[in-house]
């Protein structure tokens, strides 16, 4: 289901096709709290040089910054409204590798249960999956 989620939220938000999901829970205290993050690694089926090219050159960022942009951007404007600047913390793209995209993060899991009842998971956006078809 973890997977479906996170190719369903990435294919929206990028338009691109994800060739490859894998996931693992992570629990681990914040703030005095025990929470369950998702870290991940996503192939997207794209051109790392045309990908960088639509980076601003003023954003150092890079695609780091880029996709988790498109990230936030796909989730429901009254979530983003809400939690503001803490979307931020709760998504996460620590690498992109070039070649077709590959990149890692990690994600609260509490996020991903949200976009399973707003994006669906009765779309599939991948073939490499066991996501609800």
């Amino acid at each position: 289901v973890l997977q479906g989620a996170l190719s369903s939220w990435f294919a929206y938000a990028t338009g691109l096709k994800v060739m490859e999901v894998d996931c693992t829970e992570q629990r681990q205290h914040l703030e005095g709290d025990l929470g369950t993050h998702v870290v991940f690694r996503i192939r997207l089926n794209a051109v790392y040089e045309e990908e960088t090219a639509k980076v601003p050159r003023e954003d150092h960022k890079g695609l780091c910054a880029l996709y988790r942009t498109k990230l936030i951007e796909a989730l429901p404007k009254e979530l983003v409204l809400a939690k503001g600047d803490k979307l931020k913390q709760m998504i996460q793209i620590s690498w992109v590798q070039s070649g077709s995209i590959i990149l890692g993060g990690v994600a609260a899991l509490s996020l991903l249960a949200v976009l399973g009842s707003v994006i669906g998971l009765s779309k599939c956006y991948c073939d490499c999956c066991l996501c609800l078809s």
